[in-house]
């Protein structure tokens, strides 16, 4: 299984946007058959449809599990915050079972939720 963060725009490698692919792989066909586990707050939840309409039509499974107003993996902070991150680790674990994805990607909206080094800990 692969995890990913997705935390702002651009490529690692600063270069012009161009997309990377795998050797074996098409650039329009796809990795066809993965499984993406879409997940953060609401700005992951504005997100999730465009992504979602993309990924199927590359031939990839896709499940939207962002979480208005909520979503967060930061434990640390306020007392809210951390009953809001219980819940979202429950529904990661049920989700990673029950959807079984190639690839979770969590949506970070950076200035909701805790430190930077919270953030990261996280």
């Amino acid at each position: 299984m692969t995890g990913a963060v997705l935390t702002g725009c651009g490529t690692a490698d600063g270069g012009g946007g161009a997309a990377k692919t795998d050797p074996g792989e098409s650039a329009q066909q796809g990795p066809q058959g993965k499984r993406v586990l879409w997940m953060g707050d609401s700005i992951a939840g504005a997100e999730a449809p465009p992504l979602e309409a993309a990924l199927k039509a590359s031939g990839m499974g896709f499940k939207n599990a962002a979480s208005d107003g909520g979503g967060t993996v930061v434990e640390g902070g306020d007392r809210m915050a951390g009953q809001i991150a219980e819940s979202t680790w429950k529904d990661l674990a049920k989700n990673i079972k029950s959807f079984r994805p190639d690839v979770i990607a969590y949506q970070v909206t950076t200035y909701d939720w805790g430190s930077a080094d919270q953030q990261r800990a996280s």
